[in-house]
């Protein structure tokens, strides 16, 4: 399926599938500090997030050549 792309930009609302980057690029869990001081570590998130520089570069329904697993 083809979908036109030209001059697109990202909103707030704007998502993407997990399926399209590597696991490594995305963030499931956090630690959070609490007020009180002590840390709880690796907090699943409700919403996973992906690292800045991620990009999405698994494309599954491509030919091979355009895609890296």
């Amino acid at each position: 399926m083809a979908i036109a792309r030209k001059n697109w930009t990202p909103s707030k609302y704007s998502a993407v599938c997990s399926r399209h980057f590597r696991e490594s690029d995305i963030i499931r869990t956090e630690n959070i500090v609490l007020a009180d001081g002590p840390v709880q570590n690796n907090i699943p998130l409700k919403y996973p997030k992906l690292k800045e520089n991620a990009v999405p570069y698994i494309f599954p329904n491509l030919p091979s050549y355009l895609s890296k697993t």
